[in-house]
């Protein structure tokens, strides 16, 4: 009895820190894209926009094309909203705004 036990033992130790499973990764889709601060800038919609409430969002507002904004946030895809003017003046954006960079250039 011991001596089986003793086999049984050892053909359990040897598995013990085998991993049986595939290294995981995460699909491309909801891999977060790298967030890059850079000096204050003001930007202009190209085109007319739509406006996230977060990269890959819902669209909250469309903005007409020349519409200026400032951000300092960005992504390889994605402008983050920090202000934008009204009527000349600048006003922070008080709720989370994103624009594709595809519908943007810097002013």
């Amino acid at each position: 009895m011991k001596y089986v036990l003793g086999m049984l033992f050892l053909c359990f130790s040897f598995n013990v820190n085998a991993n049986e499973f595939p290294q995981l990764m995460m699909k491309k889709e909801f891999e977060l894209e790298k967030v890059q601060r850079f000096q204050p800038s003001t930007f202009v919609v190209n085109k007319n926009a739509d406006i996230y409430d977060e990269r890959n969002g819902n669209v909250v507002q469309k903005w007409s094309k020349e519409r200026l904004f400032t951000s300092y946030i960005q992504t390889e895809k994605w402008m983050k909203i920090t202000g934008y003017f009204k009527d000349k003046v600048w006003i922070k954006s008080p709720q989370s705004l994103w624009v594709k960079r595809s519908d943007i250039m810097k002013k």
